[in-house]
């Protein structure tokens, strides 16, 4: 066994961390035996800013985890607009309160109609290319955002330290005191392997026997909500124009996709919202699918709680120097295990079995 100090090193040689504020990241980007070394850009993308309109600081954190090509189209988008779309909307929602905060349905409303909105937007302009009755010189642009998609998960934490998430996917929030290690997780895992998102899928199309295979939508997608995935919400006769579009040349009659396509959209784009109030000293941790992934393959089917108290003991821990919260909580992932994935990826930049996901984690102090 190395020692733990070579242990730490090497994480944090391989890790990237920053440090805005109350809000702290670290990020490990994923790797495969195909590609054994971690790309410069990976799937994962992040955000965090503290605003103040006037009457306390508001904490923002938000992380994405796109998919469907390396080119990450419907995360981008989200990354760019998002922050923006949702400043200006609790803007205009206090000016006309004249409060320093809102009611959770009203921070609820703002976060739902903000998330469809923007991919509301993504529909619009991917139907106009479709329809080639408005030629557009960011054609590419468009189809790829429709064509790729990501989860999102949103914290708001606003002035008396109400805490409110949105969740679109399997990005995991969980709310910890540092002094007790207690957690709450504030997230549902949107995949069709919960037994919830499954039934309400088959509720909303009964009657269609080729739905999943077993835990993919249509044999193509795991995730049961997210941005983009344009080919799991348009019609059969756009689904096969866009793939054709952007390359994917299966027949019709052999793309599930296509030939299972009876009543779309398969996959939707609301958020699940939950509110929770928080304490002086309290932590807010987002973490990616990637930390569950890395978890999971440690201890196998016994997950219940795990992901929560590897966050708790990280946000407990005293980080040594050079270290934040949340490359904190990475170590209490890894635990100087040389087995591990994790530990794989970043000393030899390959994993004993298969992909490494990306890892990004977010720790806001409260």
């Amino acid at each position: 066994m190395t020692d733990s100090s070579d242990l730490r090193a090497q994480l944090l040689k391989s890790a990237s961390i920053k440090t805005d504020g109350r809000i702290s990241a670290a990020w490990i980007n994923g790797a495969s035996p195909r590609n054994p070394r971690p790309p410069a850009e990976g799937q994962d993308l992040h955000d965090t800013q503290e605003w103040d309109f006037g009457h306390g600081p508001w904490i923002f954190a938000m992380v994405l985890d796109g998919h469907g090509n390396d080119t990450n189209g419907a995360a981008k988008f989200v990354l760019a607009e998002f922050p923006s779309v949702l400043r200006n909307a609790l803007l205009s929602a206090l000016a006309i309160a004249q409060t320093a905060c809102l009611r959770d349905e009203e921070i609820a409303k703002i976060l739902t109609d903000s998330l469809v909105a923007l991919d509301d937007r993504i529909k619009l302009d991917i139907l106009a290319v479709l329809s080639d009755d408005e030629p557009r010189m960011d054609r590419e642009i468009i189809l790829n955002r429709a064509a790729t998609g990501t989860t999102v998960c949103v914290a708001l934490v606003d002035p008396s330290r109400r805490v409110h998430v949105g969740g679109i996917g399997d990005t995991e929030c969980y709310l910890v005191s540092a002094k007790t290690q207690k957690y709450h997780c504030l997230t549902t895992l949107h995949q069709c392997s919960n037994p919830v998102e499954r039934a309400r899928i088959e509720q909303d199309h009964p009657g269609e026997p080729d739905l999943f295979s077993p835990n993919r939508i249509l044999k193509r997608l795991a995730l049961s909500r997210a941005i983009g995935d344009f080919a799991l919400k348009l019609p059969a006769a756009q689904v096969e124009k866009l793939l054709h579009l952007t390359g994917e040349t299966k027949p019709k009659s052999t793309d599930p996709v296509i030939a299972f396509n009876l009543t779309p959209p398969y996959v939707i784009n609301t958020p699940e919202i939950s509110h929770i109030q928080a304490e002086e000293g309290d932590h807010l941790v987002l973490a990616s699918d990637g930390l569950d992934a890395e978890l999971r393959w440690r201890h196998g089917s016994d997950m219940d709680g795990v992901v929560g108290r590897v966050c708790a003991a990280g946000v407990a821990a005293e980080p040594m120097a050079g270290y934040n919260s949340a490359l904190e909580i990475l170590w209490q992932a890894w635990m100087g295990a040389e087995y591990t994935h994790l530990h794989r990826l970043v000393t030899e930049g390959e994993s004993p079995a298969g992909r490494v996901d990306d890892i990004t984690i977010l720790v806001a102090r409260i």
